[in-house]
């Protein structure tokens, strides 16, 4: 089975460079990517794909059909280098369109990376909103934040990865571990994990209130 892949918020390609390195039989059905030195330097590597604009303009009806949704979708309205204005930076909202594209094609897989600092933007408040619509579109969700040079990269860089699947097709394995955690056996995301539980739980008693 080959897996489609839609990629949204795409930059220069990174995720299609994973993609080409992992063991997985793929084909991109397209990206959306409207800054034009991403764009160029993105053509550069991939110039068969198909770049379909503006994600705010997508009408996901016309989309072709993708089995796994990949986005790095705008960080500057979450990152405590911008002015953390959050939903009320347009950059924002754009959460809002890649939700809307999930609801209309229901893949079966998406992986989402932002900055560390989305989980406590706004006390919390923000992420919630976003983990609750990802939950309500039918996924089951878990998120870990991972450093870069954990993974045999020289850069010191902590991401956020929220990764799903429909509800359906079962759940999703704890990937926090590090390397540092599997080698010398410390545990060195063991805060993280706990202020997961916390804000799990708390989305929970949202969910069912």
């Amino acid at each position: 089975m080959v897996l489609k892949v839609l990629s949204l918020c795409t930059g220069v390609g990174g995720g299609e460079l994973a993609f080409e390195a992992s063991d997985f039989d793929y084909t991109m059905v397209g990206y959306s990517e409207i800054d034009k030195y991403a764009n160029s330097i993105y053509q550069n590597h991939f110039p068969l794909h198909e770049n379909f604009g503006d994600l705010t303009k997508i009408n996901a009806i016309t989309l072709p059909d993708f089995d796994f949704l990949i986005a790095g979708f705008p960080c500057q309205a979450f990152s405590i280098a911008g002015k953390l204005k959050g939903f009320e930076d347009a950059r924002g909202t754009i959460f809002f369109d890649i939700a809307r594209i999930l609801k209309v094609k229901k893949p079966k897989y998406f992986l989402f990376e932002n900055v560390k600092n989305l989980i406590s933007h706004d006390k919390g408040n923000t992420f919630q909103v976003i983990v609750k619509t990802l939950l309500d579109l039918g996924y089951n969700i878990r998120w870990d934040v991972l450093n870069s040079k954990d993974f045999g990269v020289p850069q010191n860089r902590e991401r956020i990865y929220i990764r799903g699947v429909l509800k359906e097709f079962g759940t999703l394995p704890d990937i926090s571990l590090t390397t540092a955690d599997l080698i010398i056996g410390t545990d060195v995301n063991h805060d993280i994990r706990m202020q997961r539980e916390l804000i799990n739980r708390k989305i929970k008693a949202r969910v069912t209130s």
